[in-house]
């Protein structure tokens, strides 16, 4: 009877007990990008040939390198899409944009255009890009180097642009070429390794209109070892065959052994349309 009874007992524990089976969930398997894109908002330029190349977000280091004409497009139209509405496709989320003006070029009225286009609120757009002209290389590297963590936390921003960084040390008749090297050096590893600027975006524009690598007598700095400080960079020149098109270089990450090689790129041609255009697709 005790026998019978415990083996009753022990049906009703099984009864009342799930199976092993059922509180197992099944294991979900995804790549590590995939992981990585559910953590962070990229930033696009709404160029679906670069867009499909190029991933950039917070903590991110891109170099835009080529004509100044392009050059200064290209990230005039990211600074409106950092700032575009969450619904937008090329949100980025940030509440501000901090442009560092080191050619003296900036273009609002560019900005209006491409504010225009997006459908976005033009002057909420230009209330949110905070500018910062500069006019002399110690006040750019005084910026770079002292200010800008205090500036971003001003200004909730996690987006950094910097437009035409060495436009002023190639025009200063008077630096010397071993101060300017020295200061050069100063603002790129205070870009590339101040922890408090770690977790932003930083897009920086190089200018050059002869060629990427020319070694000039007078050329204080070395777009080699600049560039090999940033991991991605977007090269933009214009085609040799037809004036129309603008031949795009687009590097993710740049290698010691091939700092100065672009033929393993992600190469592609789009038209200078395509630069001033934004697509209606991301209304």
């Amino acid at each position: 009877m005790e026998i019978e009874l415990e083996h009753i007992h022990q049906q009703n524990n099984d009864k009342q007990k799930p199976h092993l089976s059922s509180l197992i969930m099944p294991i979900k398997f995804q790549t590590a990008f995939k992981e990585f894109s559910n953590k962070h908002t990229f930033l696009t330029s709404g160029i679906e040939k670069i867009d499909s190349v190029l991933k950039i977000t917070t903590g991110h280091r891109l170099s835009i390198v080529g004509k100044r004409k392009y050059t200064q497009i290209l990230i005039t139209r990211l600074c409106i899409s950092a700032l575009s509405k969450k619904g937008h496709k090329i949100g980025f989320d940030t509440s501000n944009v901090i442009f560092v003006d080191a050619g003296n070029n900036t273009d609002i009225y560019q900005c209006v255009n491409f504010a225009r286009q997006c459908g976005a609120d033009i002057e909420q757009i230009l209330r949110h890009i905070i500018i910062s002209r500069v006019f002399t290389i110690y006040q750019l590297t005084n910026m770079i180097i002292h200010e800008l963590s205090h500036v971003i936390q001003k200004f909730d921003s996690k987006i950094i642009v910097i437009s035409d960084l060495l436009n002023m040390f190639v025009h200063d008749p008077q630096i010397e070429i071993k101060e300017a090297k020295y200061l050069i050096c100063g603002i790129i590893n205070s870009i590339t390794t101040t922890r408090a600027l770690e977790d932003v975006l930083f897009i920086v524009s190089l200018a050059y209109e002869d060629g990427l690598y020319q070694n000039k007598s007078a050329t204080p700095y070395d777009h080699k070892i600049i560039l090999s400080r940033f991991d991605k960079c977007i090269e933009m020149v214009a085609n040799n065959n037809d004036n129309a098109l603008i031949d795009i270089h687009i590097r993710n990450s740049w290698h010691k052994n091939n700092i100065n090689d672009l033929s393993n790129s992600n190469s592609f041609s789009i038209t200078e349309r395509d630069l001033l255009t934004v697509s209606c697709s991301l209304r």
